[in-house]
């Protein structure tokens, strides 16, 4: 063998040593693919809003939200809820005219269910409804619930914050809150029907004299606990706390996220519930809850053992304003935590805010951090994760992300087949 052959042999065989040293096969272990199956695009040339995202156990996922209509007379609402199959091909799309749809949830049927409001009537008999509704799997009615409070002297609001099945899938948990006019009064409730649709209770979860309150959240866990987190400002002090309620209704305890008011802002924009009992909040803080603040707003992740004891506390965010708007757990119990962000969490923001998820296991380590977006205004407000692994997340986008922009403020979903 000549010495020209034997210097490329030995190049070959240099090369072939360094891409398998135990540094680089460990790098490539860290660093698993992420794919996309795919975005699917939703809008008019009026302003959508997107309040949730489910799955069922076929990998169909569904987007449910509001069309907004400033110049109408009352700033007319109409709610939507839109089902797509595993590969992101529509198979249909309802309507709710005049009524908001602010929640969804699905059984292991394929049923879903969606939570809403709407106003009847006319000034002093003017009242606020809720409604649950039910759908099969190809889109048609099962059942509509709906409920209000007697016209008091004042007038009362009433609002649909949030839905669950719980994780048996024997029933169904909403989320309302009730604020008497001037609205200084709010207080927070929670029903739970069956499948039918029929009331097996309701309870009340919190009560503030704050009028300023950011959109309380819930969760379920296995054993049919339900858990709430409220949030409420008065007078420069920021308050918030969490709830237990057991399968019955009957509050079992509950825990302020400070030990005392905090003059910094701070309030929890979702939650989930895992297996064991233990609780995760995600949401947004101007504080040092974990290290010093990177900026005006951080997004902060807090997990909470079956008893209400804070166990760990993780933050993070860039020098800009950052988000933590939706969190949801998957069944080996890692954690994803979905947002928007003005700055870059990992690699070049695209453009105003981008959205973001984030993978974390249950000691709080990331994982995977991945930041996506347009041009334009991008934020993520949803995250789910299916029955196989998908990771599924919407928001809202006023840019081309995932299909031409249609008006000021449409909605999107994307599916990762792979996030890992």
């Amino acid at each position: 063998m000549n010495n020209y052959k034997l210097y490329k042999l030995y190049g070959f065989l240099c090369a072939a040593f360094l891409a398998f040293t135990p540094a680089n096969a460990a790098r490539a272990a860290d660093t698993p693919p992420v794919t996309i199956g795919y975005t699917q695009h939703y809008g008019s040339p009026l302003d959508e809003q997107l309040t949730g995202i489910a799955h069922d156990p076929l990998g169909n996922a569904f987007m449910v939200g509001n069309r907004l209509d400033p110049s109408a007379s009352t700033y007319g609402i109409d709610g939507f809820v839109r089902k797509y199959d595993a590969f992101g091909a529509l198979l249909w799309h309802r309507g709710k005219a005049s009524a908001s749809a602010n929640g969804i949830a699905t059984d292991k049927n394929g049923n879903s269910y969606i939570v809403g409001a709407y106003t009847a009537g006319a000034w002093p008999n003017q009242r606020d409804y809720i409604y649950l509704q039910s759908f099969n799997a190809t889109g048609s009615p099962l059942w509509t619930k709906k409920f209000t409070i007697p016209v008091a002297s004042d007038r009362t609001l009433l609002t649909a914050n949030a839905i669950a099945t719980t994780q048996d899938n024997n029933s169904i948990v909403i989320l309302f809150e009730k604020a008497y006019y001037p609205y200084q009064n709010r207080q927070v409730f929670i029903r739970k029907y069956n499948l039918s649709g029929e009331l097996l209770w309701e309870s009340q979860a919190s009560s503030t004299s704050s009028p300023y309150a950011a959109r309380p959240s819930l969760a379920t866990d296995a054993d049919g606990n339900s858990y709430v987190a409220a949030n409420s400002v008065a007078f420069q002090q920021w308050n918030t706390s969490l709830t237990r309620l057991d399968a019955q209704g009957t509050a079992t305890w509950t825990v302020p996220f400070f030990p005392t008011s905090s003059t910094k802002l701070t309030y929890v924009h979702a939650l989930a519930a895992d297996s064991a009992g233990n609780v995760y909040l995600t949401g947004i803080t101007r504080g040092n809850l974990a290290g010093d603040n990177k900026g005006s707003d951080d997004v902060f992740l807090r997990k909470y053992g079956p008893d209400g004891t804070a166990l760990w506390t993780s933050q993070f965010g860039t020098d800009s304003s950052d988000y933590g708007n939706a969190l949801t757990l998957d069944s080996a119990g890692n954690i994803y935590v979905a947002g928007s962000s003005m700055g870059s969490l990992n690699g070049t923001n695209r453009g105003s805010y981008d959205a973001f998820v984030r993978k974390y296991n249950a000691s709080g380590k990331l994982v995977r951090s991945q930041q996506f977006g347009s041009s334009d205004f991008d934020i993520a407000n949803a995250v789910r994760v299916g029955d196989d692994g998908a990771v599924y997340v919407g928001g809202n986008t006023n840019g081309n992300f995932g299909g031409t922009a249609k008006g000021k403020l449409d909605v999107y979903l994307r599916k990762y087949e792979l996030f890992r």
